[in-house]
């Protein structure tokens, strides 16, 4: 079920792009705080028939007048209940984050679910429509709707990506990701795109580069990781687990470490605690990880965080006060279709920032950061990659798709045996079916971190904060290309920039990685080999609720468990692991 939730998002977004943010004003009221919580009253009686209806008859009555005042002022009111509608749906995923356990309040968001759905499909046509006629033809311009939505293709992929999440068989899950590919290669030939990238590059991410930007870079990004792969930036340290701390506690340590901020990011954060927009929950029933909503009513975004009641705390929280910060400046007056997605990849920046400049004083934690920036670069690169070939070969089959991910993942240092020339594992690739390109955002935010880090090591926190800030508080007006360009960074979409790159972080990265490492990825029980008693270990850590402690308790690394250091043990780790075993053959 947890799962049919992540797929709601991710149809929604993906088809829409409602997961934007809007700006940003200190408008509290009173019991306003409570209504992020228990104290919200959801309406529960939208009513998409009488919505629907209301839309047609406004649409005669304006086509009938011709008055394009009236259209502006009635469009703007029905964004006022698309944004009401939306909040309930966030704060009600907010709830089931908080208590995954409540089926009522599942079928709720489910309900609640379905009448976005179909009240901003039943928007953008009602602005579409009103378009095609010659005094409202700036109306589409205005609300950004750039091409034609067409409803059964956004039925077709919602019951396809549907049917992923229902589906546990890999040669199913292929055939699905293949139907997939040609419905949405079909979409974009019939609204006259070159190809599917193109077409969601502009209609989703709304990015100001090009897919042709990237396939420029790509040479260079490989040399780069072929650079990066070579530093062992893992130390021993992070196996150990702090003593204890309640939420309470935690979220003190955390405060403690904004020193190197500016007082305004400081009073977004006691603004943001002091309203219970951003904060650390914890419960039997809470899930895995972090959630983060817009509020549209209120122009706030809202992020809880999941307890574990271990040092990993005070990364979620690092990671996700980078995200609550790219949220709450931006600025929008139409409230989803002016909304720039491009502001994706400057969201995943702003994190790494973040998270750079709050851990560059703990040693431990910087090299963390710094290995998890690159393992990001490294695997978008990767899927990126693979899905260019996905939606660019005539003839694709599950076979060659196969084939092609394990070329792409030799090519970026992954192991395999000698003899093997496949992987299927790709099918279990979520971004693969939900969100197609978006890990291109991933891989140029990373690039852009690790010239923030080249800044932080030869100009130090402040010239660092500043370019930070800049990014921080820069409008929704404001391009991934603009801020690179404002901040003077290297870009991340110039080749000669990143050779360069590659050349400074050599040398940079020598400095902080560990020669000899003793804590050895994959030797889960520390017993020095890599074998499968290891594999054993880790199929129990992740078909079983096995605690930090516990595994403290026997010995065991929960950090060499997680051998892509993405803060997840799952099936990815497993297969690396299985893969890891195969070709080492110095291990028994």
């Amino acid at each position: 079920m947890k799962r049919f939730i992540k797929c709601l998002a991710c149809i929604t977004a993906a088809n829409l792009s409602f997961f934007c943010v809007i700006p940003t004003e200190n408008y509290l009221e009173t019991q306003i705080c409570a209504s992020y919580t228990d104290g919200y009253d959801i309406n529960t009686g939208f009513d998409l028939t009488e919505f629907k209806n209301d839309l047609q008859h406004n649409e005669e009555a304006l086509l009938e007048s011709g008055n394009h005042e009236n259209a502006l002022t009635y469009s703007n009111n029905i964004l006022t209940k698309l944004d009401e509608l939306a909040t309930d749906y966030n704060i009600l995923q907010c709830r089931y984050f908080c208590d995954n356990s409540d089926m009522d309040l599942f079928y709720t968001l489910q309900t609640c679910a379905s009448d976005l759905y179909g009240a901003q499909n039943a928007f953008t046509d009602f602005i579409r429509e009103l378009g095609e006629k010659e005094c409202f033809t700036d109306l589409t311009d205005l609300y950004k709707i750039s091409q034609n939505v067409n409803i059964d293709f956004a039925r077709n992929q919602s019951q396809l990506i549907s049917d992923y999440y229902n589906c546990s068989d890999p040669e199913k899950m292929s055939d699905i990701y293949l139907r997939l590919t040609r419905l949405r290669c079909s979409e974009a030939k019939d609204n006259n795109y070159i190809a599917y990238p193109d077409m969601i590059y502009s209609t989703v991410y709304q990015r100001d580069y090009s897919p042709q930007n990237i396939d420029q870079i790509n040479d260079s990004v490989q040399k780069l990781i072929s650079v990066l792969k070579t530093f062992n930036l893992k130390t021993s340290d992070n196996n150990s687990i702090d003593t204890q701390m309640s939420p309470d506690e935690t979220m003190s340590f955390f405060e403690s470490g904004l020193s190197p901020f500016s007082e305004e990011i400081k009073s977004v954060y006691s603004y943001a605690t002091q309203n219970n927009l951003f904060s650390l929950v914890s419960g039997e029933n809470i899930s895995n990880g972090a959630f983060t909503a817009y509020l549209y009513k209120y122009n706030e975004p809202r992020c809880v965080i999941g307890y574990n009641g271990n040092k990993n705390d005070i990364s979620d929280l690092t990671r996700q006060f980078g995200v609550f910060l790219s949220k709450y400046y931006k600025d929008c007056n139409c409230k989803y279709y002016t909304d720039k997605c491009d502001n994706n990849d400057i969201e995943q920046t702003i994190s790494n920032y973040f998270r750079l400049i709050y851990d560059q004083r703990n040693e431990t934690e910087y090299k963390k950061t710094i290995s998890q920036i690159i393992e990001s670069l490294i695997n978008s690169y990767v899927i990126n990659e693979f899905e260019t070939y996905a939606y660019s070969e005539p003839d694709l089959t599950a076979e060659k798709l196969s084939h092609k991910y394990c070329e792409i993942r030799k090519n970026a240092g992954f192991s395999y045996g000698d003899e093997q020339d496949s992987d299927s594992d790709w099918v279990y690739i979520e971004n693969l079916y939900t969100t197609p390109f978006l890990m291109t955002g991933n891989m140029t935010a990373s690039l852009n971190a690790l010239e923030l880090f080249n800044v932080l090591e030869t100009e130090g926190p402040d010239k660092a904060s500043i370019i930070f800030d800049e990014f921080v508080t820069s409008t929704r007006d404001n391009t991934m290309t603009q801020l690179i360009n404002s901040t003077g960074i290297h870009s991340c979409l110039v080749s000669d920039d990143i050779n360069e790159l590659a050349v400074r972080l050599k040398s940079e990265l020598s400095e902080i990685s560990d020669p000899d490492d003793s804590s050895k990825t994959g030797d889960i029980n520390n017993d020095s080999y890599v074998n499968a008693v290891d594999l054993v270990i880790l199929k129990k850590i992740i078909l079983c609720s096995i605690s930090d402690n516990t595994l403290s308790e026997y010995g065991y690394s929960l950090y060499n468990a997680d051998l892509n250091h993405d803060d997840y043990i799952n099936i990815f780790d497993l297969h690396r692991l299985m893969s890891l075993i195969l070709t080492n053959s110095t291990d028994k």
